[in-house]
């Protein structure tokens, strides 16, 4: 069979020049996986990454006329129902043989919905490999899948929940992610990566043992599961042998998972000479690591590690259920910087009993910490999470799915925040993240050190700072002279 796989964009806004130039795209892992499962039972399959490709819908449309699909399977996140309605009705209209399957997480939490309005024919709950490829094999030759777990379908004019599928034990029995049915020169960069060249996303594990109430992977991944880090050394191997590309992006939760763990890899990734050849990146926590383990993590080719640090006030951090102190997070960064390894750090503003004054916490910490690269975050309670079953009676009526996205906000300008903490208002908020943003970044030594790294080009940086300051003076005019007046004071004290 032809099945067409789409990531699809939220609205057409994020085909935006400025948008684009801000967020670079991620190579959808999870469509690739699902791929890579079609492709060993013979299946056709093509991927469309409608936001890495620039397809407008029109577009859209008119490739899956030139492919003439018999499955087209969205990957379907919050911000992305409202646009996959639209694309499904006329998908609808005009194949009205092509079967719609949604998967991942929205679609897992609002299957009985999304079947009530006919956005999909079937819908996948949780990892979506083997059901997909079951759900495919069963059209393909016509038979029955009420037996099929782990997936919902309208039948008869009544919704069928079929019993729920546990969770893939052995992660290594999975083939390597069909990587080929996406076009690379679509991923040439990651800014925020520090690169100017393409980088794989890689797994180690799926799940969580940890419950931060923001995070909704529990929802898709129930357990926590490792893979044999020889297996994963193998998957890197393969691929930059393959493909030459040299930059691997673990996904996990966080990885190394264990010390145990961290040195059976950087000796595995030494000694077959991949070091040399290799630089990989990935998210650790911040409570804790041995310097004499990060030396050798660096060893092995160790180039950027990102760090949820959320908050700089200890109130709200642990209203999060982080599990970190704000303490262990500097004395991390100090371990890190004594072997000049590039960091990311995340910052969430907006959680509930925010108010200004924590907000301008979480930017002092950030800039105590001085990461080469920091990212600042409206609070969304996502379904699926901790916070939206707490507070999803207070998610703002006006707010439609589209909204689900504080970059989008930002940008725009005109954005409803779907969750405001109580004594917060939407504008201040965006202050506050505009206050982040500016304060963080023009700063002289932020503006050299991304100069000395070399992954943008003056245009881009002129671009940038351009963007700030256009974003800034929209705030201003909103607001009046204060806020840039504390702008300009908290960066001249900060250098």
């Amino acid at each position: 069979m032809k099945i067409l796989l789409i990531n699809p964009i939220s609205d057409e806004y994020q085909l935006a020049y400025c948008y684009q130039r801000l967020m670079a795209p991620v190579p959808p892992m999870g469509l690739c996986y699902i791929g890579a499962v079609l492709e060993q039972q013979h299946h056709q399959v093509y991927i469309i990454d409608q936001y890495a490709y620039k397809m407008t819908n029109s577009a859209l449309i008119k490739s899956i006329h030139t492919i003439r699909p018999d499955i087209i399977g969205f990957s379907c996140l919050t911000p992305c129902i409202n646009n996959i309605k639209t694309l499904s009705s006329k998908i609808r209209s005009i194949y009205p043989h092509i079967k719609i399957i949604l998967g991942n997480l929205h679609a897992t939490i609002f299957a009985e919905d999304i079947l009530n309005e006919r956005i999909a024919d079937i819908i996948v709950r949780g990892e979506g490999e083997l059901a997909t490829a079951e759900i495919v094999s069963a059209v393909d030759k016509n038979q029955d899948i009420s037996s099929i777990r782990g997936i919902s379908y309208f039948n008869h004019g009544c919704i069928h929940h079929n019993e729920d599928r546990t969770d893939i034990a052995d992660l290594d029995s999975l083939p390597y992610p069909s990587w080929d049915l996406l076009d690379w020169n679509y991923y040439k960069r990651s800014p925020m990566l520090g690169l100017n060249e393409p980088a794989v996303p890689i797994r180690a594990s799926r799940g969580c043992c940890y419950s931060c109430i923001f995070c909704a992977q529990g929802k898709i991944h129930k357990s926590f599961r490792r893979r044999n880090i020889g297996s994963v050394i193998d998957e890197i191997e393969f691929v930059y042998e393959k493909n030459k590309i040299r930059n691997f992006v673990f996904c996990d939760s966080f990885f190394p998972h264990s010390d145990e763990g961290a040195e059976l890899f950087c000796d595995g990734i030494v000694s077959r000479g991949l070091h040399k050849k290799i630089k990989w990146f990935t998210e650790l926590r911040s409570d804790g690591i041995r310097p004499d383990l990060l030396k050798k993590m660096k060893e092995s080719g160790l180039y950027l590690i990102m760090f949820g640090f959320e908050s700089g006030n200890q109130k709200i951090l642990d209203s999060m259920n982080k599990r970190t102190r704000i303490e262990q997070a500097i004395k991390t960064m100090g371990i890190i910087k004594n072997e000049k390894i590039l960091t990311l750090g995340f910052f969430m503003l907006g959680m509930p009993g925010e108010t200004v004054e924590s907000c301008k916490d979480t930017i002092a910490f950030s800039k105590k910490l001085d990461c080469d690269f920091a990212k600042f975050n409206i609070v969304i309670p996502y379904p699926g999470t901790e916070l939206y079953d707490k507070y999803k009676d207070k998610i703002n009526p006006r707010c439609g799915f589209d909204d689900f996205t504080s970059w989008n906000g930002w940008i725009l300008g005109k954005r409803n925040l779907p969750f405001i903490p109580q004594g917060m208002t939407q504008e201040k908020l965006f202050k506050m993240q505009a206050l982040g943003m500016f304060s963080y970044y023009v700063r002289p030594r932020i503006i050299i050190r991304w100069m000395k790294l070399n992954t943008l080009n003056i245009g881009e940086m002129i671009f940038g700072g351009f963007f700030l300051f256009f974003k800034i003076a929209q705030i201003m005019i909103k607001s009046g002279s204060r806020l840039i007046k504390r702008i300009l004071r908290i960066t001249a004290v900060d250098d």
